[in-house]
């Protein structure tokens, strides 16, 4: 019922210098690179875009995670016909449940994508 809104990650293996992990397929790149390359979206795009994204959020908050590096690079495009949208949140490496308090002080973030909160 989550996999609408996040890559889904197909397993991983290692070799003695790397870790690969293969995903889902989403054939139009991220959006970082789209908005680079393009400049813009249409309004109803965005609003598309936008509704997914709150959607994939609000099943991580529901489940009491945070996704702590949402960048348009961490969303990946997909497209369904006619010419409609679906992205899918990706790089969850640094998510971490709502509730953690583990006292760690080390803070993790794009800069220039960091909460306001933690500047």
């Amino acid at each position: 019922q989550y996999a609408e809104f996040f890559v889904t990650l197909h397993g991983w293996y290692t070799d003695p210098e790397c870790l690969y992990m293969p995903m889902e397929y989403c054939e139009h790149l991220d959006l970082g690179t789209y908005l680079r390359r393009h400049k813009s979206l249409p309004e109803d795009q965005v609003h598309d875009i936008g509704y997914q994204l709150l959607q994939g959020l609000s099943r991580m908050h529901d489940n009491g995670f945070a996704h702590r590096d949402l960048k348009p690079a961490n969303v990946l495009i997909k497209r369904k016909p006619p010419e409609a949208w679906w992205v899918k949140l990706c790089d969850l490496g640094l998510s971490r449940r709502s509730s953690d308090a583990s006292g760690s002080t080390t803070v993790r973030f794009t800069p220039d994508f960091m909460a306001p909160e933690l500047i």
